[in-house]
């Protein structure tokens, strides 16, 4: 994961806000461990932020709902998949312009 991050020109020495949502309810345990152990190699003061599906025991009626929606996806998605490289850069889309009604750029 660093790897990727630094050829995108992260710097590891300034401490970092990880957003992390919407990801860890895929992955297996293993990918969940190495991933916390690189954000654990980051300053202090760095930060994360991460949700989770909590035991039934735990949940309330929003948090039903929740692993109502996700659970199925993420049962199918979380076989291990072995290592994958960095995903490729891709240029960012052209400007949209002048937005006649707003005003405002892109």
């Amino acid at each position: 994961m660093l790897e990727c991050l630094l050829g995108a020109g992260f710097d590891p020495t300034r401490p970092a806000f990880v957003g992390w949502l919407g990801v860890s309810m895929y992955l297996g345990l293993p990918a969940i461990e190495r991933v916390l152990a690189a954000v654990g190699t980051l300053p202090p003061g760095t930060e994360l932020v991460a949700d989770h599906m909590l035991p039934e025991p735990d949940r309330d009626e929003a948090g039903n709902a929740y692993v109502s929606a996700v659970a199925p996806n993420a049962a199918r998605r979380t076989a291990s998949r072995g290592a994958r490289s960095c995903p490729q850069r891709t240029p960012p889309d052209p400007p949209l312009g002048p937005r006649p009604r707003e005003g405002w750029q892109q």
